[in-house]
């Protein structure tokens, strides 16, 4: 005797979503790691915007640096990073220092640096991004 069958069974079933969601998690985590990098461009950016308004400003005759001011920048808004939104810290960050360091810690990619002086957090495999003052 010949059966209809319509549907399907349960193996099919459990198949067809074990497939879904193996893609679902190589697509989260390549997700979470594109995002991850496009934060890291962006302070990239963000260090090297500072360290250029900071070589701007450089007082030849007294060989010092200013210290940052929101002025110094386009959109009068000094650049901050990405996930806390506190600015970057310069040091030293005060008017008529001869030299300076400014450091983004990175998530995912890897820095120029993998110490800036201060102990790393716990989730950071990327290491620094650090620009330091050009003139001698």
């Amino acid at each position: 005797m010949y059966r209809n069958k319509r549907g399907f069974t349960l193996i099919e079933l459990m198949v067809a979503i074990s497939i879904v969601a193996i893609l679902a998690v190589i697509g989260y985590t390549l997700l979470t790691t594109a995002q991850a990098n496009a934060r890291d461009s962006r302070r990239k950016q963000d260090i090297d915007a500072i360290a250029t308004a900071l070589e701007l400003q450089f007082d030849g005759p007294k060989g010092t640096y200013p210290a940052v001011a929101v002025s110094m920048f386009a959109d009068g808004k000094q650049p901050v990073d990405p996930v806390t939104n506190l600015a970057y810290t310069v040091t030293p960050g005060t008017a008529g220092a001869v030299s300076y360091v400014v450091c983004a810690d990175l998530e995912g990619t890897t820095g120029n640096f993998t110490d800036a002086g201060t102990t790393p957090s716990p989730t950071n495999a990327g290491g620094f991004y650090c620009r330091k003052s050009q003139q001698k």
